[in-house]
């Protein structure tokens, strides 16, 4: 304001100057034509009037030229800061105090063009962070209809763009309890919280209600964190104990049974004896087979092995796992035909590999007939190469398939005692490792494809 009184007064005086510069000139040359007697100092003192008139006119336009300028000068400059335009700079001049006021005018413009950029840079910081956040995020206002929304809240609550603006939150969110939360915290000015399941997404959520107070506007942040991952996880948490306490309480009940009978009088029956010596032989070797694929999901899931990648030859890899294969099985077996291409290298850690062959290979075995055929095949897909491992066993219903690789997991309920359960869970996080995915497809009565991918050696 202060900078604007100035300009109107240097308008005011520029306005006067000329004015009153020419009326003093007549005002001289009335009073030396009138007063002074001889005619050659009239003249004379007539023509320095003229002059003066003109030196003095010449001077007032030339300081009306210049203040005019720097007016014009500065106007433009104000007329830049109206439109919010601050990239520009005043051109400076000759004149000192001119000079002065245009670099203080310059360095308000450049202070003003910071402070604007980090406004900016700060709010496009906030944008980017709330459309970034995993959680839903909402700004309601006092007349509880909603002003903002972040790409998640978006998401969650199926709007595009801006067309949630000025809607209101009993609109959208229908819940009461969130509503009556909205309300009791804007009342108490205390963030509040609540725990609630929204049945609509099928999700529980973690509700938190801010109250945000600026210029008089009691607006309200919601945010919505989902839960429903960690209730998930503390479901399979459940389920993983009962169904480990459930694979130890068959084998261990079975001991004790045995044992039971061969304290009573059972040990004395040396028939009875190293049948019941046998099957609890048989119940350890099985639990430890459980507890060693628990430890080894575990230690491939924590990551804490290191994966080093190799180049290996792929077939040289299937014949290694066919025949550790068929060394686990005792009797007859279906034959197994390796049908890879010799040349193939891949590029992964050979345990691995080897593993996840081996567990594929031993259930086509359990779930195909002694005269029937196991095939391992391979075909290459971009940079990486399918395997197929194709049995012509009982094959699997639809109903199991999107099961099968999770943990304990059993599609022949019959065949319960044979097995962890953990073997094709282990397969799907070992091919993980690798870089690759794990399928299959099954028909009943022609057999199962169980398919992974690998990584070709470049």
């Amino acid at each position: 304001m202060k900078i604007v009184r100035n300009f109107d007064l240097v308008k005011l005086v520029l306005t006067i100057l000329p004015s009153f510069l020419i009326l003093s000139a007549f005002a001289a040359s009335f009073l030396l034509v009138f007063f002074v007697d001889s005619q050659f100092f009239q003249v004379f003192f007539s023509f320095l009037v003229i002059i003066l008139f003109f030196v003095i006119a010449g001077i007032s336009i030339k300081v009306i030229n210049d203040q005019k300028y720097i007016l014009d000068l500065l106007t433009d400059g104000m007329e830049h800061l109206k439109s919010e335009s601050y990239d520009f700079t005043l051109p400076a001049t000759k004149k000192g105090k001119q000079n002065e006021l245009i670099s203080i005018f310059n360095e308000m413009a450049q202070k003003m063009e910071i402070n604007l950029s980090q406004m900016n840079l700060d709010a496009e910081t906030l944008s980017v962070v709330l459309d970034n956040m995993d959680d839903s995020v909402m700004v309601v206002n006092s007349s509880n209809e909603i002003d903002l929304m972040n790409n998640s809240a978006l998401s969650l609550f199926n709007f595009t763009g801006q067309s949630f603006k000025r809607r209101r939150l009993s609109d959208v969110v229908r819940y009461h309890q969130i509503l009556q939360l909205v309300n009791s915290s804007r009342e108490s000015n205390e963030t509040l919280n609540l725990e609630i399941e929204l049945f609509d997404l099928s999700k529980t959520f973690f509700v938190s209600s801010t109250p945000l107070n600026f210029q008089n506007e009691k607006s309200i942040l919601l945010n919505f964190h989902d839960l429903s991952d960690l209730y998930q996880l503390d479901n399979t948490r459940r389920e993983f104990v009962s169904n480990v306490s459930h694979e130890l309480r068959s084998p261990i009940t079975s001991i004790s049974v045995m044992l039971e009978t061969l304290e009573s009088g059972g040990i004395n029956d040396e028939s009875v004896r190293d049948k019941y010596l046998e099957r609890i032989s048989g119940e350890v070797t099985r639990m430890t087979l459980l507890i060693n694929d628990l430890l080894e999901l575990s230690r491939i899931e924590s990551g804490v092995d290191q994966i080093e990648m190799d180049h290996l030859n792929l077939v040289s890899i299937i014949e290694e796992s066919i025949n550790m294969a068929k060394n686990r099985f005792y009797g007859d077996h279906p034959e197994i035909r390796n049908l890879a291409d010799s040349e193939i290298v891949v590029n992964g850690t050979k345990d691995h590999i080897i593993q996840i062959f081996v567990n594929l290979i031993e259930n086509a075995i359990k779930y195909t007939d002694k005269d029937g055929e196991i095939s391992v095949s391979t075909e290459i897909d971009g940079q990486f190469v399918k395997i197929d491992i194709r049995d012509s066993g009982q094959g699997i219903d639809d109903e199991h398939i999107s099961h099968l690789f999770e943990r304990f997991y059993k599609a022949d309920k019959s065949r319960s005692d044979s097995g962890t359960g953990l073997g094709l869970a282990i397969v799907k996080h070992l091919t993980q490792t690798q870089g690759g995915s794990v399928s299959v497809t099954s028909q009943i009565g022609e057999g199962s494809v169980f398919s992974f991918t690998l990584q070709l050696a470049q």
